[in-house]
């Protein structure tokens, strides 16, 4: 009896198990948008250098920001060069192709920019940003209309243990900015700052901000292994020493807290790189929270052998109401080191995948130093050098996209089952495009190619064996597809 399997939707990210997958789960799929609405798998285009030599500036953070005088600039934030300090860069004539000019008026003078700091404040159409000085951490302010720089707006007492810094947060409803430290948040209302405006219990450090009501979602993680991260929800009344409510987010170090479509969703890693002695299978974990209790939605486990490579950072972006973060894992037999998404699909599941590679097909040597989403751009500084990539703003493909299938068995892996053929239907194929197919099964962990497709304006390809040789598809008890799409333009 022929048993036809067909595979139409790819919204579901990462299945818990490969072998009991939903029919919009998978393996793992790398550089493809897999969650939109489209029921396609979508190349994203590559990522290229950022004009100009930006490496001694060490970029990790972008903001587009319309000054007093009306003025929308793209903006940077790295350290001076040959130094630690802040430093200001801004692309005036086209946002995307043009080249960052240094600002030699947006240039501090002491201390250690925190390059993921960066944030624009309407409130007094000023860019802040975070630096470490003398064991405290500073804010300084830099307004572009009248190119001033102002160093120490404020000053809080410490700094990190972990050397972790939240992002500044502006909360809608008060149009307050907030910073941490350790576990000390300070507030900016307009020009008024106050060095502690809530000292959170010790053990903990200040990871993210986001907002939930009229709450700041304050996401915490432990300083001990092994111990327990937490949310707490304050109300941002100064005049207390207590927050509202504390959400357990269960053992692991919470690293990103973000606001949804109304719900909180949480990413911890248990545990992070190197290091820890009491983890044997390390595992990313997505929580969400809309009161009550945090629930678990997803998980990542850890799946190589030796030294750990598990590191979760607490940079994120926001998208289309998906949450975007950087992660290296280990999975379906490769570290995967790169930009990942969590999100809701179109039946209101929560999905979890690795998204856009950040320099193309080649490894990172070292991990992700920060990234910014602008519009559907990405900027993305990486490898610890001052590399600093973005989107590339013309239409090529040249990095492989990767899709893998869950285990396909028909509901039994002990059965033999003869593989008949197979079909992979595309868009009309561009000019220079492939895609190529291949197939592993039972316990094999290296794929054998079925057959590779480059036929211009065609919509899909069949094949009945492995067309490089002619030898029948083979007999097998579990069997998965991957499809590799590369080139167009």
């Amino acid at each position: 009896m022929l048993v036809p399997f067909s595979i139409t939707e790819f919204d579901g990210g990462i299945a818990s198990d490969s072998r009991n997958a939903a029919p919009n789960e998978f393996a793992i799929a790398q550089n493809f948008d897999t969650y939109s609405k489209s029921h396609k798998l979508i190349p994203y285009r590559d990522m290229e250098n950022e004009a100009g030599t930006l490496g001694v500036y060490a970029i990790k953070s972008v903001v587009l920001f319309t000054d007093s005088g009306g003025t929308q600039n793209l903006f940077a934030l790295g350290n001076v060069s040959g130094q630690t300090y802040p430093q200001i860069l801004e692309k005036s004539a086209n946002i995307v192709t043009g080249t960052f000019a240094i600002s030699t008026t947006g240039a501090g003078a002491a201390g250690t920019v925190i390059a993921t700091s960066l944030v624009g404040y309407k409130n007094q159409n000023k860019l802040y940003f975070m630096k470490t000085n003398g064991g405290n951490t500073i804010i300084d302010s830099y307004d572009p209309a009248t190119n001033t720089y102002a160093s120490t707006v404020g000053t809080i007492t410490g700094t990190s243990a972990t050397a972790v810094y939240p992002q500044p947060f502006r909360h809608p409803q008060d149009d307050i900015l907030y910073f941490g430290a350790g576990r000390v948040i300070a507030s900016l209302n307009a020009t008024t700052f106050t060095a502690a405006a809530l000292t959170l219990p010790a053990g903990f450090t200040i990871t993210s901000f986001t907002d939930f009501g009229v709450y700041l979602a304050i996401t915490c993680a432990p300083l001990d292994q092994g111990g327990k991260s937490v949310c707490f929800l304050w109300g941002r009344d100064t005049s207390l020493t207590t927050v509202e409510e504390v959400v357990d987010l269960g053992e692991g170090a919470a690293m990103i807290g973000e606001n949804v479509g109304g719900a909180i969703l949480f990413v911890s890693n248990v545990s992070q790189a190197g290091g820890s002695l009491i983890d044997i299978a390390p595992k990313i974990v997505v929580r969400y929270y809309t009161g009550g209790l945090a629930r678990v939605a997803r998980e990542v486990q850890w799946t190589g052998t030796g030294t750990q490579t598990t590191l979760l950072h607490n940079f994120k972006a926001k998208k289309d109401d998906n949450l975007f973060f950087s992660c290296k894992q280990y999975v379906e037999n490769k570290t995967v080191n790169q930009l990942w998404v969590v999100g809701r699909n179109n039946s209101g599941g929560f999905f979890i995948t690795p998204d856009r590679l950040i320099n193309n097909d080649t490894a990172l040597t070292g991990n992700i130093d920060g990234f910014s989403i602008v519009g559907d751009y990405l900027w993305a500084g990486y490898n610890g050098d001052g590399s600093l990539k973005r989107t590339n703003d013309a239409a090529t493909y040249t990095a492989a996209c990767i899709y893998e299938s869950p285990v396909i068995n028909s509901g039994d892996s002990v059965k033999k089952k003869d593989f008949k053929g197979i079909t992979v239907y595309t868009e009309p194929m561009p000019t220079a495009g492939q895609i190529v197919c291949k197939y592993r099964i039972n316990a094999e962990t290296s794929y054998t190619t079925i057959f590779t497709h480059t036929t211009d304006n065609s919509t899909g390809h069949s094949s009945i064996n492995i067309e490089s040789s002619g030898a029948a598809l083979p007999e097998h008890t579990e069997l998965q597809i991957r499809v590799e799409s590369t080139g167009g333009a």
